[in-house]
């Protein structure tokens, strides 16, 4: 016979979940996924007995993923993603109003007394970082699919309150991703107000994050961002023109780094071109003026 607590006695809660989280600090990856499965596994044995666990691991995975080493955060972020997927859809998903509650205590960005001016500017850096990458772990477990608009703008106005600096290309890169799963109506009245006034500079602002999030915006939501904000900032009436080729070319062959050249604009632009049957007119443009550029500075042109 299972012993029963006596009622009005709350349950301890398993001290076992207390030990999964060494693992996702771990330099090495596999050891990072490991502790991730085993968490999740643990929380979903006898789930109607975990209550306590949960919610302690939550709070913990969500704290986590504003730690301040790229292993740390990784491990954290993938564990919060892999239970976020384990749970969506049952009546054991946190809504996204309550994990954002959990932002608010874990990730407070309120200054430490005693702190020099570095270390505080570092851990607001980390805890940036922290809250685009739980606006990820929404975006990309699919919670923030059946979002209401109010969710939706906290989700928004995290990413953009993240934008500075070095955090600003992983909260674009989320967005891009977002804007591929609302429908058109919700990104008009929803998303495009609320970050399109960080977008809205001249085309020598841009970078490849702008521009990979304005080709996935206009993909999915063709006319919804319009021609004259093309026209003020590109001097062309869209993304694709003949005007604009030049720009996108040299953009693409301004490779900085191994971050660069791995950028998924690349992929998608040309994915984009082919699916308009714009390649020629690309290459026409915007590709053969630099290769027959003796004078081009593009170190990897030759390629």
């Amino acid at each position: 016979m299972i012993p029963v607590a006596p009622q009005g006695k709350p349950a301890t809660m398993d001290k076992t979940v207390f030990r999964f989280f060494d693992k996702f600090t771990s330099a090495d990856e596999a050891t990072r996924v490991r502790g991730a499965c085993e968490l999740i596994a643990f929380l979903a044995s006898e789930p109607e007995k975990k209550e306590k666990e949960r919610a302690y691991a939550l709070k913990r995975l969500i704290r986590g993923v504003g730690s301040n080493t790229n292993a740390s955060r990784a491990g954290y972020f993938t564990a919060l993603v892999g239970y976020l997927e384990q749970v969506k859809d049952t009546e054991l998903c946190p809504g996204i109003m309550e994990i954002f509650g959990l932002v608010k205590s874990e990730l407070s960005d309120s200054d430490k007394d005693g702190d020099d001016d570095d270390k505080q500017a570092q851990l607001k850096v980390e805890l940036r970082i922290g809250k685009i990458s739980v606006c990820g772990a929404i975006i990309g477990t699919g919670l923030v699919d059946g979002a209401s608009d109010l969710e939706l703008q906290t989700v928004l106005k995290t990413l953009k309150k993240g934008m500075h600096k070095a955090a600003t290309p992983l909260a674009i890169m989320y967005l891009s991703e977002l804007v591929k799963r609302i429908d058109t109506k919700k990104f008009t009245s929803v998303l495009w107000p609320v970050v399109e006034p960080k977008l809205n500079v001249a085309k020598e602002e841009q970078t490849m994050d702008t521009i990979y999030f304005l080709l996935a915006a206009t993909s999915a939501h063709k006319k919804s961002v319009n021609k004259q904000f093309f026209q003020n900032n590109f001097g062309s009436p869209r993304m694709f023109h003949e005007s604009n080729y030049p720009y996108l070319a040299n953009l693409l062959w301004d490779i900085k780094s191994t971050v660069t050249i791995n950028h998924p604009l690349y992929d998608y632009l040309l994915e984009q071109l082919v699916e308009q049957d714009k390649v020629a007119s690309f290459w026409t443009h915007g590709v053969e003026p630099i290769l027959k550029d003796e004078g081009s500075e593009h170190k990897f042109k030759d390629i």
